[in-house]
């Protein structure tokens, strides 16, 4: 059923997003590239240029909202029909061996949706033994549909599509082994395991509908004003030196890992929101193309894993406190850095 959950609505959407993007966006963007230009650089650069409002912030709507989309659906008629109950149920005795409770396996479920609501979940649902490690695996290993759908961008636009099954893979394998190194004290469970007893259902049409579209209404009223927003921001940063500055603090790595360090904003931004690694997308995905695949697939493996973005990290210091949020993060900075290396390394990049 978690397979299913995702993998459907993950397989729908990236044909969706991959016909409309070659059959029509594509054309689109070169044309107005090409000719659509007005007599002042800076707004050509804001709306046209490598990381313009129109040439690369479209890519939002074309990846992640089908993604966004699809997994809504999908999560709407789990939870509608109550097999969601089923699955906690199931899942208890492996949840337990990775130090967690069945019942965690929910917010871990809907940080796939979105970590910063997936935190406040977790916050009111996990038992005080389990919130912390709960948290953590959701801020690292839980893709939102934000970053599933900047990730097979991403790889489509390197013409390496099959990249994005052994990556999700990574990313959540990475979160387990990352609790595993930081949090290996036995918890104590004082929850009972479920018994299930609830019946299947169908779902009733209104609810059904009304939770799909909130869905949907966050992603269109919150994720992609912000991404806007960040394509504004960068791109007139690029008419300054700032961007090249930026980049030194990621340089030492990426020259390690036989990346260009015009990648660097791409990491930068995923740290404010994961869709932020559209950013890579500049040029129309030319620098992506040149990379080896072992090469893109480390590169976005750290830049999903080295931070939450900035709202799931606000959620985790409202709910813990910023000590020990600020904790989780550090942690999972170092982690993301030595599994990066350790990948690189397993992959013959690293220098």
């Amino acid at each position: 059923i978690i397979f299913l959950m995702f993998a459907l609505p993950i397989y729908l959407a990236y044909h969706f997003s991959d016909w409309l993007q070659n059959q029509y966006v594509s054309h689109w963007i070169e044309m107005m590239t090409t000719h659509a230009h007005t007599s002042f650089q800076w707004l050509n650069q804001v709306l046209y240029g490598d990381y313009g409002v129109l040439s690369l912030g479209i890519y939002s709507l074309v990846w992640a909202l089908p993604v966004v989309v699809m997994i809504g659906i999908s999560t709407a008629v789990i939870d509608q029909t109550q097999l969601k109950q089923f699955v906690v149920w199931s899942i208890e005795p492996t949840m337990r061996k990775v130090g967690l409770d069945g019942q965690d396996i929910i917010p871990v479920l809907e940080g796939f949706g979105c970590n910063a609501a997936a935190i406040t979940q977790a916050n009111s649902q996990c038992s005080a033994c389990t919130k912390t490690s709960c948290m953590s695996i959701i801020s690292f290993g839980s893709s939102c549909s934000y970053q599933i759908g900047a990730t097979l961008s991403i790889f489509s636009a390197a013409q390496h599509s099959w990249l994005f099954a052994p990556y999700l893979l990574l990313v959540f394998a990475g979160g387990i082994l990352h609790n595993k190194l930081w949090y290996r004290k036995q918890n104590s469970f004082h929850v009972t395991p479920p018994v299930y007893r609830n019946q299947l259902k169908w779902p009733s049409l209104k609810p059904l509908l009304k939770q799909i579209w909130g869905t949907i209404e966050m992603f269109l009223m919150q994720a992609l004003p912000i991404f806007i927003g960040i394509c504004i921001v960068v791109s007139l940063l690029a008419l300054t030196p700032i961007l090249t500055v930026i980049s030194t603090i990621f340089t030492p790595l990426l020259y390690l890992l036989h990346i260009p360090d015009s990648m660097a904003p791409g990491i930068l931004f995923s740290m404010i929101r994961k869709d932020g690694m559209l950013l890579f997308n500049f040029g129309n995905g030319a620098v992506l193309q040149s990379l080896s695949p072992a090469s893109l697939l480390v590169l976005v493996f750290f830049s999903s894993t080295f931070s939450s973005c900035m709202v799931t990290v606000s959620m985790m210091a409202k709910h813990l406190g910023l000590k020990q949020g600020g904790a989780i993060i550090g942690k999972q900075m170092v982690t993301s850095i030595v599994l990066t290396l350790a990948i690189a390394l397993l992959a013959g990049v690293l220098i």
